[in-house]
């Protein structure tokens, strides 16, 4: 079985928030691949929270630094709306405040497939997804 198959995010919409153009547009066209739902790019927390509005979103994928402006905000808005959340960054994980220690994160640089099996640990609930 081909890896895209085993990791399907049919009918799942998954906001990416990014500040790194090539970064954000390469992980879209990934997730799209596996049937996933992309909203976004967005490359600030102003712009996210513009994006969600008032719309359903399964997972969001946060850079943790955007353009050196901390993402914590937006997490805070997520997650009372019950969003899934997986960070990326390039920063050491010791830099992420303790409350939001538990949230998953991919260290950058990162190939698609690590982020798509965080996004399905998150909607499952499972860590032994690939």
């Amino acid at each position: 079985m081909d890896i895209r198959d085993a990791m399907s995010l049919a009918g799942r919409t998954i906001l990416i928030v990014e500040d790194e153009p090539l970064v954000a547009m390469s992980l879209a066209e990934e997730i799209e691949a596996v049937d996933g739902l992309v909203m976004g790019p967005a490359n600030c927390v102003a712009t996210a929270l513009a994006a969600v509005g008032e719309k359903a979103v399964d997972v969001a994928v946060l850079d943790v630094e955007l353009n050196g402006v901390a993402v914590f905000p937006l997490v805070d808005v997520l997650r009372e709306r019950s969003v899934g959340l997986v960070f990326t960054s390039g920063f050491d994980a010791k830099r992420i405040p303790a409350e939001y220690g538990h949230i998953e994160l991919v260290q950058k640089p990162f190939v698609a497939t690590e982020v798509i099996g965080a996004i399905l640990r998150v909607l499952t609930g499972r860590r032994d997804v690939a």
